[in-house]
């Protein structure tokens, strides 16, 4: 079992794995241009949350700044998810938010 399979199953890993390691910093390197846009910028924050996120429904809003230990790579956002600004997720597994049928339909 890979270590980013341990990390979904629960099971002890080692959270300094170099592969690992480099996902993460990719995710963290869109989720601080997420960060860093400006209000006006509304199209670019679409895009980057449609990068950042395992799924995004139709509808959805994160107020910057949003915090994640994976950006929100393992984030799965149902339709018409709202979130205010310091959002924190510890989505080192998966984190489903909205109804299912909204998620996966």
């Amino acid at each position: 079992m890979t270590t980013y399979e341990k990390m979904h199953t629960g099971e002890l890993y080692n959270c300094t794995d170099e592969e690992l390691l480099n996902e993460q910093g990719k995710c963290l390197e869109i989720l601080y241009d997420f960060n860093a846009t400006r209000p006006s910028e509304a199209e670019k924050r679409k895009q980057l949350m449609k990068e950042m996120f395992a799924e995004l429904g139709d509808d959805c809003y994160i107020e910057p700044p949003f915090h994640a230990n994976w950006g929100g790579k393992h984030v799965h956002f149902g339709k018409g998810i709202y979130a205010n600004f310091n959002l924190t997720m510890v989505d080192d597994t998966h984190i489903l938010c909205g109804r299912p049928y909204d998620v996966w339909s």
